[in-house]
């Protein structure tokens, strides 16, 4: 911090029982969410500016990040040794993602470089210098969508994908949003999945194609390996900046959360058994994937999103800060290397925060999305699009027994 500032940070450090060091919480940060969530029922101007004060203050705690953010690193994955391992699909996907991006921009818009919306690391592969067609969209993909932590608190001011769901349902698509517990753990969730399943009425030649924003992926692989039986319909699952390996923000608040996920009305979230927190510790998601195997029967994507800290919606940036600790190139609440599925194919990283890859807060609460000026809007629809092209182009490919490149 610099002199002559006179804010004292101040963190909580607990024991618990069998450890020998402490385990240090954010009390704050979690004060500040549940300021965020009032304020979304509730926006009173004493909840709204206690809620600012705090991100200000806390956002000076953050410190300075141990590493720089860099983008010359090839793609990573952190995942069990048992594990198998990545595809790179991130050439083809970007060709599509460009395309739809590009056709979609408003004719009076100022044009943005593809570039902006999607990072290209060190090694990725050089584009075809052919201009690339667009693969046929299959519309008997029935979409499924799964959102995360405290989704159903703010569902009916910025539900996942809102915007984009009815853009693809425009041009023909199904798109569903499945009401899991935004505070329940993935076992608890992955029986409502189930259960959705099981009541849709499909015709012989449709199928199931999964998204998961967040913890949203995370119960979705959950109910993959819970129900094998409604799984049959599924032919791939696509996470977005999903929580595949939890977070060390999980960890590292512990036992800290509890009080103030307390504080929640039943009336804003389904109660649910509470346990959504525990499935987000790092230590647990890597013993899961110790013990479980995703089935081979479906395919897996994963999309990833990181960015600046200063490019972040503000009430992200303290916990950006908190996680550049470890590695900057995180969205605020995830590390770029722990939104990989084993054994699937990676499409690529969106420039934009946890939030801003998923969700139309920009539309619905303008105040928990205010970024810099110069930071445009990430094209979620375009996204969504691109990954379902992709998708209905692998599936048509590996039926013929083609693949894609193994990634880090």
């Amino acid at each position: 911090m610099g002199a002559g500032r006179s804010v004292r940070c101040i963190h909580i450090v607990e024991r618990r029982p069998g450890t020998k060091q402490g385990n240090r919480g954010v009390l704050p940060r979690f004060a500040i969410d549940v300021a965020a969530w009032v304020a979304l029922r509730d926006i009173r101007p004493l909840r709204f500016g206690a809620s600012i004060a705090c991100g200000v203050l806390l956002s000076a705690c953050a410190g300075s990040p141990l590493s720089d953010y860099d983008l010359n690193v090839p793609a990573q994955t952190l995942r069990v040794t048992t594990a198998p391992a990545v595809a790179d699909g991130r050439t083809r996907f970007r060709e599509i993602f460009c395309a739809i991006a590009a056709s979609r921009q408003a004719a009076d818009a100022e044009a943005v470089a593809c570039e902006n919306f999607l990072l290209r690391l060190s090694d990725e592969a050089a584009p075809l210098e052919i201009q690339p067609s667009l693969p046929e969209a299959d519309l008997r993909l029935r979409v499924i969508l799964v959102g995360g932590l405290l989704s159903d608190c703010v569902h009916d001011l910025a539900a996942l994908y809102m915007e984009a769901s009815q853009a693809l349902r425009e041009r023909g698509y199904q798109v569903e949003l499945i009401p899991v517990g935004g505070l329940s753990s993935s076992r608890r969730n992955a029986q409502q999945i189930a259960a959705f399943v099981s009541r849709l009425d499909l015709q012989p030649d449709e199928k199931l194609v999964l998204i998961g924003h967040s913890k949203g992926a995370i119960d979705i692989l959950q109910f993959l390996v819970d129900f094998p039986d409604s799984r049959e319909t599924v032919v791939a699952v696509a996470s977005i900046a999903g929580a595949i390996n939890g977070s060390p923000l999980a960890d590292w608040v512990g036992e800290s959360a509890r009080p103030w996920l307390g504080w929640v009305p039943e009336s804003w979230c389904t109660p649910g058994d509470s346990g959504a927190l525990d499935d987000l510790e790092r230590s647990k998601r890597m013993d899961w994937w110790l013990r479980n195997r995703l089935p081979d029967s479906v395919r897996y994507f994963s999309v990833v999103a990181f960015t600046r800290l200063e490019e972040a919606a503000w009430p992200l940036r303290e916990t950006h800060g908190f996680l550049s600790y470890v590695d900057p190139r995180n969205d605020g609440q995830l590390i770029f290397y722990d939104q990989v599925i084993p054994g699937g194919t990676l499409l690529g990283y969106a420039n934009t925060d946890h939030w801003g890859v998923a969700l139309p807060l920009e539309f619905a609460q303008s105040w928990l999305a205010l970024r810099p000026e110069y930071v445009r809007p990430f094209p979620r629809t375009a996204l969504l699009e691109a990954v379902l092209l992709y998708i209905a182009e692998d599936l048509r490919r590996t039926s013929t027994g083609q693949g894609e490149e193994a990634a880090p």
